[in-house]
């Protein structure tokens, strides 16, 4: 079939059953059933090793004996109800303790003070009053900064759960609050929050940004470096930038300038992005077990759902995964191995986006090379990850398979090998390829593999995008990182 006849539809299929784990999600989340087909296994010829025979666990029910007892601190704690007497003395406090005339300074100083000595108590009414819709965003916010460096569990998990608040003036007071609990545990909600659509406020993301880079994670430094280039935004960039890299690196001179403190900021980037973490310059304190606990228990909270029907949280499952650095990589691994056929799908996307960071992980990704069902998504993450063997693993693939699937999800992990040892052979097939479906991959695996691909490969996806004959937001994601 000619390309200028090409099935659009039949492309937008080979693309979602070869690399989109949103659509798997749409099936029942059951343990696997055998494979309808058996696909060839010539590619693990070329491998050293033999495959390593999978037995699924139940994972879940794992985690559910490990995490379900609520520990002392957990951020999912209820918050006590007041009675009803208790309630209205605690709330008049604090309608006191937000009083602005001069007369009553010292009725507010006394009531804040009285709040602060009964902190459970306080938080208690603190839900009931930001609750109560008739009082305004900026009483609201208010409240919550008279508990400004008195950390407190509960005020932690009362600040977790306004993360969504609809006033920005209460989300930027909670952001500050779960900064000074000094607490990794609250990394996961945080990370959520800087998903695409969901904080969309420059100050509130930036002092998100700020509070995860204090906690040990540093997933907003590309854009806040980004941020760097924009007028509007650079003020914000700027200055948490500075702080971040007084953590992180050398600090920040005058002299530097906006682009010293961009290729400071940079350096540490580079760390996390390789990484996936960056060691402070003077810890205030080091993560105890029973903070890495609560991390985890947090994690768990997202992951118990990754094989579930609900999208939204699988989705932010995964994007939580893909920001975290190496922090979800142990739970990812068990992921690996559970008898749920999507909680293993979706833990090899994440593998895919972390790349090396999840180099640890390469035993549990090579032992899904063998069963049909995971093994296109099992060679795209093990490239991804640079597992041991993986180029000559996946050039054999393309040498002898003639599974076309197959072939994209090692084409895939070559684009994330960035080999420059599979250069010549992607030059030769790019250029002797007729099926679109495949040339496309090509393309992406031969621009990660060389600068040299770079001009050939940009005009061929253009001209693809240009006659609406490939899946458009594939191509473009193909164009944005051959233009880089």
């Amino acid at each position: 079939m000619s390309q200028a006849h090409h099935n659009p539809g039949q492309q937008r299929r080979t693309i979602v059953m070869a690399l989109s784990l949103a659509a798997c999600s749409m099936l029942a989340c059951t343990p696997e059933k055998p494979a309808p087909k058996t696909h060839k296994k010539t590619a693990d010829q070329q491998d050293d090793r033999k495959p390593v025979a999978w037995k699924g666990e139940d994972i879940l029910a794992l985690w559910a004996t490990r995490f379900e007892k609520l520990p002392a601190g957990a951020f999912d704690t209820a918050i006590p109800k007041l009675e009803e007497k208790e309630l209205r003395q605690v709330l008049d406090r604090f309608f006191t303790a937000l009083s602005t005339g001069r007369n009553m300074q010292r009725f507010a100083r006394t009531a804040r003070e009285e709040l602060l000595a009964e902190h459970a108590q306080a938080v208690a009414g603190l839900a009931a009053f930001l609750s109560d819709s008739e009082n305004d965003e900026t009483n609201r916010a208010r409240a919550l900064a008279i508990f400004a460096d008195k950390p407190h569990p509960l005020l932690t998990t009362l600040c977790l759960q306004h993360l969504d608040d609809r006033q920005r003036l209460v989300r930027l007071e909670c952001v500050r609050r779960l900064r000074e609990t000094m607490s990794i545990g609250v990394i996961p909600r945080l990370l959520r929050r800087t998903r695409e659509f969901y904080e969309e406020d420059p100050e509130i993301l930036t002092a998100i940004y700020v509070s995860l880079a204090q906690a040990g994670n540093l997933s907003g430094m590309e854009t806040l470096l980004s941020w760097l280039s924009r007028e509007d935004l650079r003020a914000h960039a700027g200055t948490a930038l500075i702080g971040i890299v007084a953590l992180y690196g050398p600090a920040y001179v005058e002299s530097d300038g906006w682009s010293g403190l961009a290729k400071k900021g940079q350096v540490i980037q580079d760390t996390w992005k390789r990484e996936g973490r960056v060691s402070l310059l003077e810890p205030e304190r080091t993560p105890s077990l029973d903070d890495r606990y609560l991390l985890d228990r947090e994690f768990w909270l997202f992951l118990r759902h990754l094989s579930g029907k609900d999208l939204r949280v699988v989705d932010e499952t995964r994007f939580i995964g893909q920001h975290a650095g190496d922090a979800m990589v142990p739970l990812l691994r068990e992921s690996l191995r559970d008898q749920r056929l999507h909680q293993r799908y979706h833990a090899l996307e994440v593998f895919m986006t972390l790349g090396p960071v999840g180099k640890s992980a390469e035993k549990e990704i090579h032992a899904l090379l063998s069963p049909p069902l995971t093994r296109n998504y099992a060679l795209n993450a093990y490239g991804c990850i640079h597992g041991e063997g993986a180029l000559d693993l996946l050039l054999g693939v393309l040498r002898t398979s003639s599974d076309q699937e197959e072939q994209i999800g090692a084409l895939a992990g070559l684009s994330g090998l960035e080999a420059p040892a599979a250069f010549d052979y992607l030059r030769d097939r790019f250029h002797t390829e007729k099926s679109v479906e495949l040339k496309v991959w090509i393309a992406k695996a031969w621009v990660a593999s060389g600068r040299g691909a770079r001009q050939q490969a940009r005009t061929y996806l253009q001209k693809l995008l240009d006659d609406k004959a490939f899946h458009e937001p594939t191509l473009l994601d193909m164009l944005r990182e051959a233009h880089r």
